[in-house]
């Protein structure tokens, strides 16, 4: 197996094992949703994602429900998102504070972020990033979500967050030492990470088609050939010089 099989395999195996993660969420919103007039008062996320913030073995970086308006019966819009207290003791979490009333100046609609935005469009799961995460975590940020289907209609995203560089540290193993100049890319071409210093998260790679696994041409200053490896049913591809 060559290196970037490898990389594309460790890839395609954190990204289910993180989906796996989160699986229960979406199981838990469709059973609650599914009754007659839910209320925010009535979801019971709170302890669902403290326990997967502090137990799932993977340090993820927030875990939640955001729902579609008017879903909730008391409340037009609702995100119930939970992270990890930076600093605090451990197993400690907080809810993240977000203004959900559409008439305040410094509401943000939250269905018109791509995390949301392409579960409601496609009806399938989605990973957004690697973005510098200005509602939440103030880092590089992978956001991995899933639609929440009651009776058909779309109800809203379950899913987590991941900072990029926990992702960067589960791929080290798999990138190994080589002098080789190896990313891994998201579909836009931003990088997620490599091998070296010169590419670095958030990086953008232009010039290089990730819809042909083909060998392509990145204009980034100067001429560069790279070798695309994609990585099945996921919008990251393995990037090595060729």
């Amino acid at each position: 197996m060559s290196t970037t099989e490898r990389v594309r395999d460790a890839v395609s195996d954190l990204c289910e094992q993180i989906f796996a993660l989160a699986a229960p969420l979406r199981a838990q919103a469709e059973a609650e949703l599914a009754v007659e007039g839910p209320t925010r008062e009535a979801l019971g996320f709170e302890t669902s994602c403290r326990r997967l913030l502090t137990e799932s073995g993977l340090p993820l970086a927030g875990a939640g429900l955001v729902a579609a308006p008017g879903v909730l019966a008391d409340v037009d819009y609702w995100l119930e998102w939970w992270q990890p207290v930076p600093g605090g003791p451990l197993g400690r979490c907080r809810r993240l504070p977000v203004q959900i009333n559409p008439a305040a100046s410094d509401f943000r609609d939250y269905t018109q972020l791509a995390w949301y935005a392409r579960p409601l469009a496609t009806g399938r799961r989605a990973i957004t990033g690697p973005y510098v995460d200005y509602l939440c975590t103030d880092q590089y940020t992978l956001t991995f979500t899933e639609p929440v289907i009651v009776d058909g209609q779309f109800c809203g995203v379950t899913g987590v967050d991941i900072l990029a560089r926990v992702v960067e540290r589960h791929l080290a193993d798999a990138i190994g030492e080589t002098d080789e100049a190896l990313l891994v890319v998201n579909e836009q071409g931003r990088v997620v990470t490599s091998s070296g210093i010169d590419w670095v998260t958030g990086d953008l790679v232009r010039g290089v088609d990730l819809t042909d696994a083909a060998t392509s041409r990145a204009r980034s200053g100067r001429a560069q050939r790279w070798q695309v490896e994609r990585c099945p049913d996921l919008p990251f591809a393995v990037l090595a010089r060729a």
